[in-house]
């Protein structure tokens, strides 16, 4: 879905830590689908695609890698994501 509505707006409602903790304690693919979608939003103008947003995210943060990702989805735990141990500690040093 795509929207260049301008009435529309961002609600915040529960704190991103309290969101990354349910979500990481729980696995809730549910959730990390709908924090990519709204990745997508801010990534994309507008867009609600999570394609887009995994291709945003890799052209923008992670095209630096030396191996870079294969990722399907918003959980990237999915049998169709790869990510080698290389560019997961390359991940981690970018985020130290």
């Amino acid at each position: 879905y795509e929207s260049k509505n301008e009435n529309w707006q961002i609600l915040y409602g529960v704190p991103a830590d309290t969101v990354y903790r349910r979500m990481l304690q729980t696995s809730d693919n549910f959730l990390a689908e709908q924090l990519l979608l709204m990745a997508s939003w801010k990534l994309c103008d507008g867009s609600l695609n999570t394609a887009k947003a995994i291709e945003a995210v890799q052209n923008r943060f992670l095209a630096d890698l030396s191996q870079p990702p294969r990722w399907a989805d918003g959980s990237g735990l999915s049998r169709m994501s790869l990510f080698t141990p290389r560019s997961q500690v390359e991940l981690l040093l970018k985020l130290y």
